[in-house]
């Protein structure tokens, strides 16, 4: 039932569920976090998308971010909610963002670092 409804919030928008924008004081939670065998996306417009694969097993929630307990967030429509245990809010660490969520390491992606630079063509100075 869980799924259903998350699905049927991602076909059409029309139901009335809606996310909000995240606190001001949790704007460091959002970004694309990961680790092996887990993502975590936060949106700054309150959406989340979760998977978690292992022992053969595959979890994902997606869904509206309903609001925070505490430094946990809490996911889902009307009844239907899913808690993320946050052990360690966002946090830096040797230059790199991390946070622990459900008792595991998550790393903050940077898309700047993706970017690979290609250096200018011979005579070309920058």
């Amino acid at each position: 039932m869980v799924l259903f409804l998350f699905a049927l919030y991602g076909c059409d928008s029309n139901f009335g569920i809606e996310s909000q924008p995240l606190p001001p004081d949790k704007l460091n939670y959002e970004g694309h976090w990961e680790t092996t065998g887990m993502k975590l996306i936060i949106t700054r417009d309150g959406m989340l998308s979760y998977e978690k694969v292992g022992d053969g097993r595959k979890t994902s929630v997606n869904g509206p971010i309903k609001n925070f307990e505490g430094d946990d967030i809490v996911v889902g429509v009307w009844i239907l909610t899913t808690t993320f245990t946050v052990q360690e809010p966002p946090h830096q660490e040797d230059g790199q963002w991390v946070m622990v969520v459900d008792n595991t390491k998550l790393y903050k992606k940077l898309f700047k670092q993706e970017i690979k630079q290609t250096p200018p063509p011979a005579g070309i100075e920058t």
